[in-house]
């Protein structure tokens, strides 16, 4: 949509017929600048402000924790397909998870998972105590967005899913929430944190990937220390 957005843009700006090229070129550069500025999702690691307005929110008790479950078996010995397990980088990755949550926002919360045995690992390894919900397994239903945005939640709630659902995670304009995609091995393990709305819409607080959670147990744990890079 924003892509589309970006080029009825261009459209409109050439049928104008600039007689300065760098005009035309500056500001057709700001459209598409404008059209994916919601394409990523905030780093919690490198925005204190950020980070700040979602220890508030947790200890209100009402975020959703969005995980993808940590890495997975590819082609080793004994790797089920479309049933993978976790790797021992998974297995590690799901240990940090719950050692950041734990000692740096706390709890309670309540963990759910889907019923795939990567996302049961991911949730067991990390939290220690999970309850199975079909309706975060792959595949993801075209009711899934309802389905989060309609949670009903008593504390702060964690749902370990599939990358495959966060993409398809859209208001009710089909924009996604989250820009990036979360199938990319680099986002395994990534924790997207929401707040469910008075409209019954989603709001991002921002994102943290297992590599980031010791410099955020350190930004806890001695406040005043500089944060890992």
């Amino acid at each position: 949509m924003r892509f589309i957005s970006s080029i009825a843009c261009a459209v409109k700006l050439l049928s104008n017929s600039f007689p300065d090229m760098r005009l035309l070129f500056l500001t057709l550069t700001l459209c598409l600048l404008s059209a994916c500025a919601n394409n990523h999702c905030i780093s919690l690691k490198d925005d204190p402000t950020a980070w700040q307005a979602l220890q508030d929110a947790w200890q209100d008790q009402q975020v959703l924790m969005i995980l993808r479950h940590a890495a997975k078996c590819d082609e080793e010995p004994g790797c089920v397909e479309d049933n993978e397990d976790l790797t021992p980088l998974g297995k590690m990755q799901a240990g940090v998870i719950g050692d950041g949550i734990r000692d740096t926002l706390g709890e309670p919360f309540d963990v759910y998972h889907s019923d795939m045995i990567r996302t049961k690992d991911t949730a067991l390894l990390a939290f220690g105590a999970s309850t199975v919900d079909d309706k975060i397994s792959k595949p993801c239903l075209p009711g899934f967005s309802d389905h989060v945005r309609n949670f009903p939640i008593s504390t702060n709630t964690i749902l370990v899913t599939h990358s495959s659902c966060i993409d398809s995670l859209v208001d009710r304009e089909g924009e996604r929430y989250l820009g990036l995609k979360s199938g990319d091995d680099a986002h395994f393990g990534i924790a997207a944190f929401m707040q469910q709305t008075h409209d019954n819409e989603l709001k991002v607080l921002g994102c943290v990937w297992p590599k980031d959670w010791p410099a955020l147990i350190q930004s806890v744990l001695a406040p005043s220390a500089p944060r890992i890079p």
